[in-house]
């Protein structure tokens, strides 16, 4: 007598993954840089999944004379980078550049946004998302009119309180010097697509070409989570919930075909 068919664990696993696979979505990092002051503007740059560094060419774009450039800022590099669609154990966001002061930037502002969706790991429990952001200032001013970089990192509409990376943190007067700082929100649950977001305003001092007030900043959004393991009848009732996927077919059709002969 025959024994009852039944679908090994390891090939019930390994349709789910290819099921869950197939899912995968495109994404790309934008960087959008904002400025208050001057001609008060904007301008969005697009990279690939898992990097975006501004040419030279993109970068005399940005600090042209009616763009950045009609400030008294000037970015010297901006990057971003990213694990997308993020792995078992996290999924990561960072933002790296540097800004400078190069002119009088009185009432003046810089917003970077970086953002990335399409980001579908980890999942799970007790899911956290942590921002965390340092900078090292050159030539910053004396303790009366500090550099500010105001930070905030987001999971979808989630924000992680906001917080300050300051050129006058913890009584550090040395130039340069650097500081550092982070702050993180509970995300419960997480399942499914996701975005991340990190946002900075920077708030610089003047400075003067030949003496500028200089900002090194790296910003990173980062969601871990505790995977959940499904029960076998979970697994069950999810591959008789939609079809096996085609690899099965062939080996299906060979063992029925041997049971009736």
């Amino acid at each position: 007598m025959k024994k009852p068919w039944r679908l090994p664990w390891s090939l019930a696993l390994t349709a789910v993954v290819a099921l869950m696979g197939g899912e995968a979505r495109a994404a790309s990092i934008m960087i959008k840089v904002s400025w208050t002051g001057g001609t008060n503007g904007s301008i969005t740059f697009t990279g690939t999944s898992q990097s975006l560094v501004l040419s030279a060419a993109q970068l005399a774009v940005l600090n042209g004379a009616t763009n950045l450039g009609s400030t008294g800022y000037r970015m010297e590099s901006l990057s971003g980078t990213s694990n997308n669609p993020g792995t078992a154990t996290q999924g990561n966001l960072v933002l790296t550049g540097e800004l400078d002061a190069v002119g009088n930037t009185t009432g003046e502002t810089v917003t970077v946004t970086e953002t990335e969706s399409n980001f579908s790991s980890p999942t799970g429990n007790n899911a956290m998302l942590v921002s965390s952001s340092s900078a090292t200032f050159t030539n910053q001013p004396t303790p009366s009119g500090y550099d500010n970089n105001t930070i905030t990192s987001m999971y979808n509409a989630t924000p992680t309180p906001t917080y300050v990376v300051n050129s006058g943190m913890n009584g550090i007067t040395t130039n340069p010097n650097s500081q550092g700082n982070q702050a993180s929100v509970s995300l419960g649950t997480t399942s499914g697509f996701y975005t991340l977001t990190n946002n900075s305003l920077f708030k610089l001092t003047s400075g003067t070409t030949g003496n500028p007030v200089k900002d090194q900043f790296t910003t990173s959004a980062t969601v871990t989570a505790q995977p959940t393991v499904p029960e076998p009848a979970s697994v069950v009732m999810l591959l008789t919930a939609m079809p096996l996927p085609v690899v099965f077919g062939r080996w299906l059709r060979r063992r029925n075909a041997g049971v009736q002969g």
